[in-house]
């Protein structure tokens, strides 16, 4: 997007120009590591650094180091993609709250799996673990909901990885080069130079399919939660995080400007049309995952339906909070541990 198109809230233009994460095995995504702006700010593993009780802290670096902390753990709305700083995120206004450390363990663009794997990549370096706070379950519904392809893994990136090594590179090259140009996907433009094995773009959605798949994921995700936290006395919270349409359906015009421009730049995707079968699906999404935290002794809300005040600015696009949607989000959770 040029700067005529800038978004109403300023601080999202240092998100967009964020460069993209690392690849690091495994979870195979992380947010950029040792970035620094004036509005966000990453250690050298990609975790956002916060000030919190007077210092800077962040996964990679704890003072004092043996200390309770808690975690917040999530993908974009964890980390704050939306705060105007890294004092305005869940996790910093939760650390005011409580006047306890609440460590930003984010990750954009994460499905709840990849936030399982940095999680346990880096558990060992907390001395001792209060609260685990998961604010998730956005992209696993989004990226669900776009297609009924089958997969043998988690959808995040699957199709894309299979693209990559179906082509060879100097196609995959000029794909890159060709997409800088046209203002539209590599992975678009690759599908125009070739028939890729899996085409997950163009299957037929199939809703009975897709929701099946997601079940899974998320019996799974709660059984993997119980198994790696419960047994060490650790508190465990999930909080569906809140989206848009099923919260709020009088904007404030600053939103209304900020959502119609994002919605603009994906006119040429099925945005409208996944995001139709989020709102249609949410009933038995969250359904669901209430059971499976149930079973799990893992206590389970849902922010799809918090009072967001119509006069108020929280979203910054439909799924990313504003400075006062995430001070509102750290108020429901503080109310709820």
């Amino acid at each position: 997007m040029n700067s005529t198109d800038s978004s109403p809230f300023p601080q999202m233009r240092y998100y967009e120009e964020m460069p993209n994460g690392l690849f690091p095995p495994y979870a195979m995504l992380s947010n950029p590591s040792s970035y620094t702006s004036e509005v966000v700010n990453t250690d050298s593993l990609g975790f956002r650094k916060e000030v919190q009780l007077g210092k800077e802290v962040s996964v990679e670096k704890l003072l004092p180091i043996k200390c309770e902390v808690n975690l917040l753990v999530g993908g974009s709305t964890a980390f704050g993609v939306g705060a105007s700083s890294d004092e305005s995120t869940v996790s910093s206004y939760l650390s005011k709250m409580t006047n306890e450390y609440w460590l930003n363990c984010g990750v954009r663009g994460a499905v709840s799996f990849q936030e399982i794997i940095h999680l346990i990549n880096h558990y060992e370096r907390f001395y001792k673990i209060k609260r685990i706070v998961f604010l998730s379950g956005i992209n696993d519904i989004y990226r669900n909901l776009m297609d009924s392809a089958e997969s043998s893994f988690d959808k995040r990136f699957q199709f894309n990885q299979e693209m990559l090594s179906y082509f060879s590179p100097k196609r995959i090259a000029f794909a890159f080069f060709s997409s800088l140009f046209k203002g539209r996907s590599a992975y678009d433009e690759l599908a125009d130079l070739g028939v890729a094995p899996i085409d997950s773009t163009n299957s037929e959605f199939d809703s009975v399919r897709s929701i099946e798949a997601l079940k899974l994921i998320y019996k799974r995700n709660f059984s993997l939660y119980k198994s790696l936290f419960l047994t060490k006395s650790i508190e465990c919270y999930y909080f569906l995080q809140p989206f848009q349409p099923l919260n709020k359906q009088i904007l404030s015009s600053t939103e209304e400007r900020a959502i119609r421009r994002t919605e603009s730049a994906q006119s040429q995707t099925d945005w409208l049309a996944v995001k139709g079968r989020m709102v249609e699906y949410h009933p038995e999404i969250t359904r669901c995952m209430k059971q499976y935290a149930k079973e799990s002794n893992v206590s389970y809300s849902d922010f799809n339906g918090v009072h967001f005040l119509e006069t108020e600015s929280h979203f910054v696009d439909t799924v990313h909070l504003s400075d006062l949607g995430n001070e509102l989000v750290a108020r429901k959770i503080y109310g709820s541990i």
